[in-house]
C-alpha cells in the first residue's frame, strides 16, 4: 500500500519545513524504520538549468535543507547530485549547483555535493555512479512540461541519467507516449526512500523553463512511491488521466494501482485552473507518421537573436546536433546615437535536423529559445479555445 501525505504551506520557511517534514518522515511514514543506520543519504533535487530559486523552475534550496537536516540530525551522512539539463563538463554542473542555492545549503550543512564523474550502466542505461551505495531521497519541483504534461516525482528520475545522454533519449521517444514508456523504466529500476514534490510556489503554463508563469499553489506532496505521489498531485491540480501520459501509461499497464494509495488527509485541497501547457502535437500520431507531418504539426524552437547571448549551452544539448554557433550580424548602438552592424556569434537551428525535442528550449535560461506554431496548431489552439468557452 503507498502512502502519500499532502502537507500545506505558504513560505519557504526553512525551519518551519524542517519540523513538517520531521513530523511526517518519522511519524507517519515511518521512512527511518526502514534504515538500517549507515545509509548515505542523497538528495536529489530538479535542478534544470542554473537559476535562481524565485524562479521556481528547480527545487527549492530551503526544502532540499530541511529535508537533508532531517537526516544529518539522526546520524546520516548527506550528499546532494544531479544531472542538470545540456550540461557534460563538471564546471557547469558547479555553475548550477552554485546558481540554484545547493552550494550554499551544502557549506552551511555539511552536505556533500557529487558530480557525474562517471557512469554505471543498468539495462544499458548509462546512470550517474551516484545511483548506486547512495539511499535516494527524491527532491522534485511541481511544474509543467512541453511532453509530459508535468514534472513531479517520476520524471525527476530522468536527472539520475548521466551527461548528455537525456538528450538523446528525446532522439528516439519523440511522442509523449514514448517517453512516459522510457521514464517507467527509470521507475523500475531506481526506487528512492521517499520523494517530495516542491509545489510552495509551482510553475505553470509553458512550462517547465522560462516559458512558464509562477504559481502559488502552497503544498508538498510526499509520499513513499513515485507514481502514486504523481497521482495524487495530478487530483489536486483536477488533471484528467488522460491528459497525463505518464499515469495514463502506468494505470494502463497496471504499474500503478489507484486503490492501494492511501492518501492523508483524506480530502485533499484542490488548485483550481492551474494552466497546463498546449497538447503536444505529435502527441496522437502514429510514429511512422511523425516524419511527414513535421510541418503541418509544427511547434518548433526559435531562437531570437536579439536575446541569445552566444553562450552555447542549446548547442551541447542538441541531440541531433541541429545547433550551429555562426557568426551572426547584429546591430550595435553607437555613442552617438547612431547604429552600426556588429558580427557576434549566436545560435542558429538547422530545421532539417531538427526532431522537435524541445532541449534547446528547457535549457535556455535566457528566454532566447521561443515556440513557433505552424498555422495548424494555432489553429488548432483556436478551436479548443472556443470549445472550452
Amino acid at each position: 500500500m503507498a502512502q502519500v501525505v499532502v502537507v500545506q504551506e505558504k513560505e519557504y520557511d526553512q525551519e518551519r519545513l524542517r519540523e513538517r517534514l520531521q513530523d511526517v518522515l518519522c511519524n507517519k511514514l515511518e521512512v527511518f524504520s526502514r534504515l538500517k543506520g549507515d545509509e548515505k543519504i542523497l538528495l536529489k533535487p530538479n535542478l534544470l538549468m542554473g537559476i535562481a530559486p524565485d524562479e521556481a523552475i528547480t527545487t527549492h534550496p530551503a526544502v532540499v535543507e530541511a529535508a537533508g537536516r532531517v537526516f544529518k540530525e539522526r546520524g546520516f551522512d548527506v550528499y546532494i547530485a544531479d544531472n542538470p539539463g545540456g550540461f557534460a563538463e563538471l564546471k557547469n554542473v558547479d555553475n548550477v549547483y552554485e546558481a540554484c542555492g545547493m552550494s550554499e545549503v551544502a557549506r552551511r550543512c555539511g552536505f556533500t555535493l557529487l558530480y557525474p564523474e562517471r557512469v554505471v550502466l543498468k539495462e544499458n542505461i548509462p546512470f550517474s555512479w551516484w545511483i548506486d551505495g547512495f539511499t535516494i531521497v527524491n527532491l522534485a519541483k511541481l511544474k509543467t512540461h512541453q511532453i509530459t504534461t508535468l514534472t513531479l516525482a517520476t520524471k525527476n528520475l530522468y536527472g539520475c541519467i548521466s551527461g548528455l545522454y537525456k538528450s538523446m533519449i528525446h532522439k528516439y521517444n519523440t511522442r509523449p507516449q514514448d517517453l512516459a514508456r522510457f521514464i517507467l523504466k527509470l521507475y523500475k529500476l531506481v526506487t528512492p526512500l521517499v520523494n517530495i514534490v516542491d509545489g510552495i510556489v509551482a510553475l505553470e503554463g509553458e512550462g517547465p523553463a522560462r516559458a512558464g508563469t509562477l504559481r502559488q499553489c502552497n503544498l508538498l506532496a510526499i509520499g513513499d512511491d513515485c507514481l502514486a505521489t504523481d497521482y495524487v498531485v495530478n487530483q489536486i491540480l483536477n488533471a484528467s488521466l488522460a491528459s497525463n501520459p505518464l499515469l495514463h501509461l502506468a494505470v494502463e499497464e497496471k504499474i500503478l494501482d489507484r486503490k492501494n494509495i492511501t492518501v492523508y488527509p483524506p480530502t485533499l485541497p484542490r488548485i483550481r485552473r492551474f494552466k497546463f501547457p498546449h497538447v503536444y502535437p505529435l502527441a496522437k500520431v502514429p510514429k511512422f507518421f511523425i516524419p511527414f507531418l513535421k510541418v503541418l504539426l509544427n511547434v518548433r524552437p526559435h531562437i531570437e537573436l536579439d536575446k541569445c547571448t552566444g553562450c552555447g549551452v542549446c548547442d551541447e544539448a542538441c541531440p541531433p546536433d541541429a545547433i550551429s554557433m555562426v557568426g551572426v550580424s547584429l546591430a550595435r548602438t553607437s555613442s552617438s546615437g547612431g547604429s552600426s552592424p556588429s558580427k557576434q556569434e549566436r545560435a542558429v537551428i538547422d530545421y532539417r535536423r531538427c526532431i522537435l525535442c524541445m532541449c534547446c528550449y528547457e535549457v535556455c535560461k535566457f528566454q532566447a529559445v521561443t515556440l513557433k506554431k505552424s498555422f495548424a496548431v494555432r489553429a488548432w489552439d483556436w478551436i479548443q479555445k472556443r470549445i472550452g468557452q
